[in-house]
């Protein structure tokens, strides 16, 4: 039997064989973030792990941090089914959203309604100072978790600075202007 710790290690896993290992649900997206939240939460799990680049070894400063919210988006993205080229910066799958015919740009009202009813939602920020190569600062994407309502407002699943497995959107972006995506196959 094929486990996700398996996925996890091996590059050369395919769609197809991530979904023997996590079988989907009826409710795709909730199994999906459940299977994927403990390894976010756990600070052992590196997978998702902010990782300081500069780090003095010899002071201890710390320097700038890689994020790894891209990585949780195409881990999720696989768990459902959706595609989305490997070695994507935040940036990068910004752009890949935009271009793709299975993704549908939406408002929050609209990203909110279809994550509450299962389908699968990506958020994100596009830094202005952002390169389409992945250089420089980076941008950030984000899960719209399956429980976010009209009247409770926006959830968020993400891995980033601070992981988070349910919070509001406003914690983990504060107010930067986000764009949403829909998958419509």
């Amino acid at each position: 039997m094929l486990l996700l710790e398996d996925f996890w290690t091996d590059p050369q896993f395919t769609t197809a064989e991530l979904r023997q290992a996590a079988p989907i649900s009826p409710d795709a997206s909730r199994y999906a973030l459940q299977l994927l939240a403990p390894t976010l939460t756990n600070t052992s799990f590196r997978r998702y792990q902010p990782e300081d680049l500069d780090r003095n070894p010899s002071t201890g400063i710390a320097g700038r941090e890689a994020t790894k919210c891209n990585v949780l988006v195409r881990d999720v993205l696989l768990l459902r089914g959706a595609s989305l080229p490997r070695g994507l910066r935040a940036t990068q799958q910004i752009h890949f959203f935009e271009r793709q015919n299975t993704w549908t740009r939406e408002h929050a009202p609209e990203a909110v309604l279809a994550a509450s009813h299962g389908e699968l939602v990506v958020g994100g920020w596009l830094n202005p100072a952002a390169k389409m190569d992945g250089t420089g600062p980076s941008s950030h994407v984000f899960i719209v978790h399956p429980d976010s309502s009209a009247g409770g407002g926006m959830l968020v699943f993400q891995a980033g600075r601070h992981n988070m497995t349910r919070s509001p959107l406003y914690t983990a972006v504060q107010s930067l202007p986000c764009w949403f995506w829909i998958h419509t196959s």
